[in-house]
C-alpha cells in the first residue's frame, strides 16, 4: 500500500503547486483555468494553501533547467518542469510524501554524491516524518545495499520489520531476504520476537481490553496479507479483497464502535 501525503491537505498542496508549475511552463504561463483545473475545481477552499514562496518556486521550477517531467496540456502545449527544484520548495513547504523524499535521494545518486544521499536517508528515516511506516526504513536499507554497506541494510530492514509490514512498498519477501530472516511470515516474526527478547525489549503485553485486542488481530491479518504475496512480472501482489473482507470481520468482533471502521475497510479494494 502506498502512503500519498500524511493529510489530505498536504496532497492538495502537492497537486497544487504540481498543477501550477506545469501551467506556467505551458505557454509561457498561460491558458488560465484550462490548465488548472484543479485549483479551478478546489475554488475558494485552495485559498492560502498555496504560499507566496510555494506559488515561486513552482514559477521558477517551469523556468529551471534540469531533472524534469512534461506534461500535455488541453490545447497541445507541453512543458517541462523541474521536478527536484519544485520538490525541494514543496519539502521546505512540509508537503512531504515517501515518493517525493525518495525522488530527492535518488537525485543525490544519480549525481553519484554518496555522503549527500546517506544524509538525506537518514533525514527520510530518523525525523519521525512518516510515524508507524515501513516504507522508509525499508527503502534506505535497499539503498545501504546497493552501496555494499550489508550490515546497515540487513538492520535497517529488520526495523521496517518491526512495523506493520502492509507498510511496507516493495513487499514483504524483499525485506525479509534483505533482514536476514526466513522469508515466510511465521519464521520472521518469531525470529524478531527473540531478538527483541534477548535485548531486553518486548515486555509482556497485559491489560489489554476488547477493542486493543481487536485492533492487533485486524493488524495481524493486514500483515498475513502483506506476507501472502505471489510474485507477477517481478513484483510482489497480495489478494488484497480477500484479507480485506477477512479484517472487516475481525472488526465486527468489536461490536459497534469498529462497524463504521469494518464498512470502510470494505469500501476500500
Amino acid at each position: 500500500m502506498e502512503l500519498l501525503a500524511r493529510s489530505a491537505d498536504e496532497l492538495l498542496i502537492r497537486l497544487l503547486a504540481e498543477e501550477e508549475a506545469f501551467a506556467s511552463a505551458l505557454s509561457g504561463g498561460g491558458g488560465g483555468e484550462r490548465n488548472r483545473p484543479l485549483a479551478a475545481a478546489a475554488g475558494p477552499s485552495a485559498d492560502g494553501l498555496l504560499s507566496a514562496s510555494l506559488l515561486a518556486a513552482a514559477a521558477k521550477a517551469a523556468a529551471t533547467d534540469g531533472e524534469s517531467s512534461s506534461s500535455d496540456g488541453e490545447g497541445g502545449e507541453t512543458g517541462k518542469v523541474s521536478t527536484s527544484s519544485l520538490d525541494r520548495a514543496l519539502v521546505a513547504a512540509g508537503a512531504l510524501s515517501p515518493a517525493l523524499c525518495e525522488r530527492l535521494l535518488a537525485s543525490h545518486l544519480r549525481k553519484s554524491d554518496e555522503m549527500s544521499a546517506l544524509i538525506t536517508g537518514e533525514w527520510y528515516m530518523r525525523r519521525n516524518h512518516f510515524p508507524g511506516w515501513a516504507r522508509p526504513y525499508e527503502h534506505v536499507s535497499k539503498i545501504y545495499a546497493s552501496l555494499n554497506r550489508k550490515e546497515e541494510a540487513r538492520d535497517c530492514s529488520r526495523v521496517a520489520l518491526s512495523l506493520p509490514w502492509w507498510t511496507l512498498g516493495s513487499g514483504f519477501r524483499e525485506a525479509a531476504k534483505l533482514a536476514g530472516l526466513p522469508e515466510d511470515g511465521k519464521g520472521a516474526r518469531a525470529a524478531l520476537e527473540a531478538a527483541e527478547r534477548g535485548a531486553g525489549g518486548l515486555p509482556p503485553v497485559t491489560n489489554r481490553d476488547e477493542r486493543q485486542r481487536v485492533l492487533d488481530a485486524f493488524a495481524a491479518v493486514l500483515d498475513d496479507g502483506a506476507c501472502s504475496s505471489s510474485s507477477s512480472s517481478g513484483s510482489e501482489v497480495v489478494d488484497w479483497p480477500s484479507f480485506a473482507e477477512r479484517g472487516a470481520g475481525v472488526l465486527e468482533e468489536g461490536g459497534e464502535g469498529l462497524r463504521g471502521l469494518a464498512a470502510f475497510v470494505r469500501g476500500a479494494v
